[in-house]
């Protein structure tokens, strides 16, 4: 959905302009007879009530019994009131003229007529529809409702009547059959682009202008600055350049036959030391790799004969201790046969 619009306010104190104090003067009085309603009454309705086409419909309403009238509807008079206002409040804006307030002041004499050929909002057809919008010329800006000539009009409104316009909505396109574009003339893409492009091309263009009136200015004040000042900054930059020339032959010198040029060059050769060395070792280092590899069968086969090895030293170890304990056992029994016979001899004696 758009964004609302925001009701504008206005000071109430502030002291009417041309138009609305003729507006006061002559038209602030409503007729009794739909015939003497002119277009100033209506004008005058439209800027005393918050500048709201849809409250002055309702306030005319009131007073006067407008459906009676031929080919009468909401869409039709909001139509009417708006080319009323884009010829006259937002068209003439400078009342202080003359010929513009002649214009003016005739326009509203003139009485007040709606457009015909606008379908009511009951019997909506498009193809009437489309042939009324051809027939209304709609010259719409986006300051139609919202906009106003604040040196011309300043409205003397309260907070009642404000309120009451922020509530009463206008008119949607659904339900008056109306079209609301600011423009008869429908914009292409193309046309939206080629417009961009210009808005773009007259910005760039004028920066571009900006810059380089800036350039001139500060060349021109350049220009006007005196010659001797010129060749004084000269001398000036002139003696800085020789004053660092000097210092740098001074350090060079300095450099050549001092201990620290001796240290830098001591220093330099133990750096090229370190590199051979280092280079040594990498070349080394990736020769031991390469002579060192194996391939992965040979590997494999190694591995292998390795646990058969151990499996079998297992197997020898575990003889051992079996044969061992049969010694042990030997040991035993014969010690204990060679005590029995001596017991026995003993029993014999």
């Amino acid at each position: 959905m758009p964004p609302k619009k925001k009701s504008k306010i206005v000071n109430p104190n502030a002291p009417p302009g041309v138009a609305r104090a003729h507006l006061e003067v002559n038209f602030s009085v409503l007729p009794a007879s739909k015939r003497d309603l002119k277009n100033g009454h209506i004008l005058y309705l439209y800027t005393s009530f918050g500048k709201s086409r849809t409250e002055t419909e309702r306030r005319l309403r009131s007073h006067l019994s407008l459906p009676d009238v031929e080919s009468y509807s909401s869409a039709a008079f909001n139509s009417s009131v708006k080319i009323l206002v884009n010829r006259t409040l937002l068209k003439l804006k400078k009342l202080s003229n003359p010929k513009e307030l002649e214009a003016f002041t005739k326009i509203c004499d003139d009485t007040f007529k709606l457009k015909k050929g606008i379908p009511s909002p009951g019997a909506h057809d498009p193809e009437s529809s489309t042939s009324a919008e051809s027939q209304v010329p709609i010259f719409q800006d986006k300051s139609a409702d919202s906009g106003d000539s604040s040196h011309d009009l300043p409205p003397q409104l309260n907070l009642a009547t404000e309120t009451a316009v922020a509530v009463s909505p206008e008119p949607t396109p659904s339900t008056s059959g109306v079209s609301t574009r600011s423009s008869t003339k429908i914009i292409t893409p193309r046309e939206q682009k080629l417009m961009e492009r210009l808005d773009f091309l007259s910005t760039s263009k004028a920066t571009l202008a900006q810059m380089y009136r800036t350039k001139i200015g500060e060349l021109r004040t350049q220009l006007k600055t005196p010659k001797r000042v010129i060749n004084q900054a000269l001398k000036r930059k002139q003696c800085r350049i020789e004053l660092r020339d000097r210092k740098i032959q001074e350090l060079k010198s300095k450099l050549r036959g001092n201990t620290l040029a001796q240290e830098l060059a001591e220093t330099k050769a133990k750096l090229l030391k370190l590199r051979k060395t280092h280079r040594q070792l990498l070349k080394i280092r990736a020769n031991r790799r390469n002579n060192g590899t194996v391939s992965i069968d040979r590997y494999r086969n190694l591995q292998e004969k390795i646990k058969n090895r151990e499996e079998y030293m297992r197997c020898l170890e575990l003889d051992n201790l079996a044969l061992k304990e049969s010694v042990e056992n030997l040991e035993a029994a014969s010690t204990t046969k060679s005590e029995v016979d001596g017991f026995e001899c003993i029993v014999i004696v």
